[in-house]
């Protein structure tokens, strides 16, 4: 599975405010692998959505 570059970014950059506001390690990592996670099936669908309003015109 490959992850899109920003998604990984943005997620961990989410982990790790997490971490710094709630000082909880558990929530923070969970926190960071879903937002890594949604970010990347975020970014793909958008993706997939704006190559097929290329391939309708």
């Amino acid at each position: 599975m490959r992850l899109h570059p920003y998604a990984i970014i943005i997620g961990l950059a989410l982990g790790f405010f997490v971490l710094l506001t709630l000082r909880h390690p558990p929530f923070a990592l969970m926190t960071a692998i879903l937002g890594v996670l949604g970010f990347d099936m975020s970014f793909k669908a958008r993706a997939k959505k704006l190559e097929q309003k290329d391939d309708d015109e």
